[in-house]
């Protein structure tokens, strides 16, 4: 069902799992560090068989993932502590999506929150970028 929530575009239902996969994991193993996230994040994604990038360079920054299917893709950042928020905006001030903008693909910016208290997802949020058509003169 994961594989297929990424395909069709349903972030929603795949953070609710996402979530539901950290929420039953051992607090004994569990690290408190953002990197231990995004790389749980990133072997999950890899064991679904999708193509990812994780910490992509690009002229603003490095993105914490970047994940592409035939029909989307996604931007994610990860924050620990802080907000999905905060997540979003530093994907849109550090222009994170611009490499894309050429691609036909909507790209989906998600946010994400871990909480170092629970160990788990404690927030997410989306965004969406439809992209226009580009001219030729």
């Amino acid at each position: 069902q994961m594989v297929r929530d990424i395909r069709s575009g349903n972030v929603e239902a795949f953070m609710q799992r996402l979530q539901a996969i950290f929420a039953d994991t051992d607090y004994r193993i569990v690290g408190k560090r953002e990197l231990y996230f995004q790389n749980a994040v990133a072997v999950i994604f890899k064991m679904l068989g999708f193509s990812l990038q994780t910490e992509r360079p690009a002229n603003g920054g490095r993105m914490d993932m970047v994940v592409k299917t035939s029909a989307y893709i996604y931007i994610i950042e990860f924050k620990i502590d802080k907000s999905a928020e905060a997540a979003l905006h530093q994907i849109k001030e550090k222009g994170y999506h611009l490499p894309f903008t050429t691609d036909s693909r909507p790209t989906v910016l998600i946010g994400v929150n871990f909480s170092s208290e629970t160990r788990g997802i404690s927030e997410w949020q989306k965004e969406e970028i439809r992209k226009q058509q580009i001219q030729t003169t």
